[in-house]
């Protein structure tokens, strides 16, 4: 068996016998024991031409140890795993595509996690508020809290309960249910409260001024108020807004059993006024 040679010709552009290279292809030959030629082709446009020298290489040497069973080419030209630019920045192009195509879809979902937590929270009714969320999950949260203080708090998972109309059946039976116990009128909540919104020119809750009339209103059910509209023209400034805030805590005491401002207060803002 003649032995392998360890020299390449002058015209071998790969620097390894038995292995040549043209714009095209990488090309890797050998003769095995019966004088018969073995070969194979790499594709530059394929495989880019670093890598495809790197796979012809890699073959004649393959060759040599199976049939001679020793190879001349070092196994260092084989490992290294080269990847000319062009693979490189395909590679790049196509990573930075899927990470935008993720947050496009994550977007996507939650835009209609928005609407849809929209749509649901018009049927909760007080107390309950809906959460649809990519990290907490899906799901109703039951809150109660009266004039800053906390009294009770449940959440009620579409896991859980199997859907969101059950679930949200479920929060409201167990809102009334402590409504009833601690004695408190569904209609009180958030609006019964000390705090003035920003909006509010008046400085009473439930009491604002809008053209030649004084608005006053008070919430009883879901989506309902009582209102009442009292005119400038008629009652002149001063009583048009006293008979507004008047009504408005006689409302307070119906529905809620008690009003927010004292009569000291009510007497100061009549005097500002």
């Amino acid at each position: 068996m003649r032995s392998l040679p360890t020299q390449t010709k002058k015209n071998n552009k790969s620097g390894v016998t038995g292995v040549s290279v043209n714009d095209k292809n990488c090309y890797s030959y050998i003769v095995n024991d019966s004088a018969k030629r073995m070969s194979k082709k790499f594709s530059v446009a394929k495989y880019g031409r670093y890598e495809a020298l790197r796979l012809a290489i890699k073959w004649r040497r393959d060759k040599e140890l199976e049939i001679h069973g020793y190879s001349v080419i070092p196994a260092s030209l084989v490992r290294e795993n080269i990847k000319h630019k062009q693979s490189r920045r395909k590679a790049e192009i196509t990573e930075r595509s899927k990470k935008r195509a993720a947050l496009e879809h994550r977007e996507n979902i939650k835009r209609e996690l928005a609407l849809r937590k929209k749509g649901y929270q018009k049927t909760a009714g007080k107390f309950i508020y809906r959460i649809d969320d990519l990290m907490m999950g899906h799901g109703w949260l039951l809150r109660i809290e009266m004039n800053e203080e906390f009294i009770y708090q449940m959440s009620f998972r579409d896991s859980e309960y199997g859907s969101p109309r059950i679930g949200l059946i479920e929060a409201q039976r167990k809102r009334d249910t402590l409504l009833k116990m601690h004695n408190i009128p569904y209609a009180e909540g958030r609006r019964f409260s000390k705090k003035i919104r920003a909006t509010n020119s008046t400085g009473v809750p439930g009491v604002c001024r809008s053209g030649f009339h004084y608005h006053c209103y008070i919430p009883l059910l879901p989506n309902k108020r009582k209102t009442r509209k009292i005119s400038i023209v008629t009652y002149g400034e001063k009583l048009a807004f006293q008979m507004a805030v008047e009504w408005r805590r006689e409302m307070e005491t119906e529905v809620y059993g008690g009003t927010v401002l004292t009569d000291k207060e009510v007497e100061e803002i009549f005097k500002r006024k």
